[in-house]
C-alpha cells in the first residue's frame, strides 16, 4: 500500500508538473526504487545501531520505532532523487553514485533536502 501511494506520488509530480523536467531516463518506478533503496540504506543502520544500544543497556523490550521514523526518511530520499532526476539522466546517476552522495552530504549540512521530523532530530542530536 505504501509503495503504491509513493509511487503515485511520483507519476502526478512527473505528469502534473511540466516545469519539473526530468532528464533522459527516468520514470516514476525507477524514481521510487532510488528512493527505496535509500531508505533502507539510511533505516539498517539506525536500526543496528539502536539493537546494539538496546542490548548494551539489557532493555530487549525496546522496539525500534521504524513506523515513527521512515516518513521523514522517505521525504528526504525522496527529495534527493528528484533533485537527481532533474539534473541529471539516470544512467549517470547509477554510474556514478557521488552524485547521489553530493547531495545528500549537502542535506545533512542544512542544504536542500535538509532532514526534518524524526530522522531531523536524530541527526542533529535532539
Amino acid at each position: 500500500m505504501k509503495h503504491t501511494t509513493l509511487l503515485a506520488s511520483f507519476v502526478l509530480l512527473m505528469v502534473a508538473d511540466k516545469a519539473l523536467a526530468y532528464r533522459d531516463g527516468w520514470t516514476a518506478e525507477n524514481m521510487m526504487k532510488m528512493t527505496d533503496s535509500c531508505v533502507s540504506d539510511i533505516l539498517e543502520p539506525l536500526r543496528q545501531g539502536f539493537e546494539q544500544k538496546v542490548v548494551q543497556k539489557g532493555n530487549t523490550s525496546t522496539e525500534f520505532p521504524e513506523e515513527k521514523l521512515k516518513p521523514s526518511i522517505t521525504d528526504f530520499c525522496a527529495c534527493i532523487t528528484f533533485r537527481a532526476a532533474n539534473a541529471h539522466d539516470y544512467q549517470k546517476v547509477i554510474n556514478d553514485p557521488g552524485i547521489v552522495q553530493a547531495y545528500a552530504t549537502e542535506a545533512v549540512k542544512g542544504g536542500e533536502c535538509k532532514p526534518s521530523g524524526l530522522l531531523g532530530e536524530i541527526m542533529h542530536g535532539k
